[in-house]
């Protein structure tokens, strides 16, 4: 048979039990592939420094696989054979989701090759990804936002953590060995190095000496240390493989999580003292110190730390408890504080640079701004309403004064915190949020004429409307809120006017608090007597003779409830 490493056309593989070494063939000889001629080997995937991986069809089922095969040189070698086998037994036996399934182990008669096949991925891996993101490939930037790359390493997480319950440990977590399929398949590939968590991993066969600047510091590393030097946590540096073990593979997903949102590995140095160097002591930059960190949630960036912490005890504990932080910041489940105030209390003060978003829990704020030197009230804002994202998202001044006019609670969200949540959207969305919070900031500017001045006139020709557009009675808070509604004016100042007018006995309200004019067109003649009164006022009309535009017996109403308005 040709060497199907040099053969780029198609050839027929005969399989027959395999040949293996004495040591060996115990344990695995009854478990190989005995096929004659099953697989036709289609063309080379890739090559590495073990071995090669082919595209292959198996003839018996029809479809298309890869197929691992070991490199011949090391074929004959006691201990990169075990771990070859042991790789597509593992494999194999983790049935997940995420993990990339393994159908056959065999050996190729002729070159004594032995090989496992598995699901052929069409795909891209995450690390090809990562560098396409870091020279701003605009195809890529918009296909994986920060949102969906989470969403990718959430299903990373969920494989590893399905391994540690089948007590694998992966020990080479790295964004080259995830793989992302054409219609969201995330797959973990490359458990060459994983071992059982509760069997003692001693140095077996051969033992590398690495030497300063060999190699690349993203390749995976055989021998004694056993990682990938860009990503290897303290005790796989420091060579002390009896202390690998779960809490390892929780430093190399942080790892991962690392490189995935700063866009460089923990340890981008390129000689082998230089890494082993700081990663003895977990000495690597902060993420968000880094050129593409700025972007890192502050959430994302504890989690990292956390997981990447030198000490083994001061990692997560679990998989489970780095899932259930991912989670949390995923969801937006603890992303707000509860904040009580007294009355009187100033919550918000205008001048002021706001770094935080509020939403009324209970009690009522009053929002209020000077204007030409007169303190006004803009709004009695209750349970619900949210105070002050405007300049929390523009980072502009605070336009208005927010104080609590009775005990109030209300959840406080942070700067970083609502970014962190923004991000999550698709950058063009982003952009429209943000986009629409500068414009409306600048509207804000510009106070409701009704809220400055005297909003009475228009308040009463509200209910004048409303009114007879019923024409019945109509009940009192439905009332006051439509005609508060109509003109955009807080509820409060419809409310003030309404018992003033009920007082008066301009409106009448019946047992069932229903209001109705308390005569024919009351509310006609008050706009028109306080337009007289105002007249008068300027001169442009006779103080005298009263009787002629009103009927006598109404003028003491009107007049109480002229006084009373025009002091709002």
């Amino acid at each position: 048979m040709a060497d199907p490493t040099e053969n780029p056309g198609e050839c027929t593989v005969s399989v027959p039990r395999a040949q293996l070494p004495n040591a060996l063939q115990a344990a695995a000889l009854a478990n190989l592939a005995d096929a004659q001629g099953r697989y036709l080997i289609k063309s080379i995937a890739g090559r590495g420094g073990m071995g090669q991986v082919m595209i292959v069809e198996d003839t018996v089922l029809e479809r298309i696989l890869a197929m691992k095969i070991l490199g011949d040189r090391f074929k004959d070698d006691p201990a990169i054979l075990r771990t070859f086998f042991d790789e597509a037994k593992i494999t194999a036996r983790l049935q997940h989701p995420n993990i990339i399934p393994v159908h056959d182990l065999g050996e190729i008669a002729e070159s004594g090759q032995p090989f496992y096949t598995m699901k052929l991925i069409d795909g891209v891996s995450l690390g090809d990804i990562i560098a396409k993101l870091k020279v701003k490939d605009p195809d890529t930037l918009l296909k994986y936002p920060q949102g969906a790359l989470l969403t990718i390493f959430r299903k990373v997480c969920d494989a590893i953590a399905y391994a540690h319950s089948r007590g694998i440990i992966h020990r080479d977590i790295k964004p080259a060995n995830i793989m992302i399929g054409p219609f969201g398949e995330v797959l973990v590939l490359d458990w060459g190095l994983a071992k059982k968590a509760d069997v003692a991993a001693a140095p077996q066969g051969r033992v590398h000496d690495f030497q300063a600047g060999e190699g690349d510091s993203l390749m995976t590393m055989e021998g004694t240390i056993k990682g990938s030097l860009a990503y290897i946590s303290p005790e796989q540096a420091m060579g002390d493989i009896s202390k690998i073990d779960r809490q390892t593979d929780i430093f190399l997903l942080g790892a991962t999580l690392y490189h995935l949102l700063a866009l460089q590995p923990p340890y981008p140095q390129r000689t082998l003292d230089e890494i082993l160097f700081k990663a003895e002591k977990g000495d690597f930059l902060h993420p968000q110190d880094t050129p593409n960190g700025h972007n890192i949630p502050n959430a994302l960036a504890s989690i990292i730390l956390r997981s990447m912490a030198p000490i083994k005890a001061e990692r997560f504990k679990s998989v489970a408890e780095f899932i259930s932080c991912l989670d949390s910041y995923l969801s937006g489940r603890n992303l707000s504080t509860l904040r009580k105030l007294r009355r009187g209390e100033v919550l918000i003060r205008a001048g002021e640079h706001g770094d935080e978003t509020y939403i009324v829990v209970s009690g009522k704020i009053e929002v209020s701004r000077e204007v030409d030197g007169r303190p006004t009230t803009l709004d009695i804002c209750g349970r619900g309403a949210v105070l002050g994202e405007l300049a929390t998202l523009t980072h502009d001044q605070r336009s208005a004064t927010a104080v609590a006019v009775e005990p109030s609670e209300v959840m406080a969200i942070n700067r970083q915190i609502m970014f962190d949540e923004l991000r999550k959207l698709p950058p063009w969305l982003e952009r429209i949020v943000l986009s629409m919070a500068r414009k409306v900031s600048g509207m804000n500017e510009r106070i409701h004429p009704l809220l400055v001045g005297s909003a009475a006139a228009a308040v009463i020709k509200q209910y004048d409307l409303l009114l007879k557009v019923a024409r019945e009675p109509v009940p009192r808070d439905r009332l006051y809120a439509e005609a508060a509604e109509n003109i955009a004016i807080p509820l409060e100042k419809s409310i003030e006017i309404g018992i003033i007018l009920e007082e008066e006995n301009i409106l009448h309200a019946d047992g069932s608090r229903r209001l109705s004019p308390a005569w024919p067109d009351s509310l006609q003649q008050l706009l028109s007597y306080s337009r007289r009164q105002q007249r008068i006022a300027k001169g442009l009309a006779p103080s005298t003779g009263k009787e002629e535009f009103f009927e006598i017996a109404k003028v003491p109403a009107l007049e109480a409830a002229w006084k009373r308005l025009e002091k709002l």
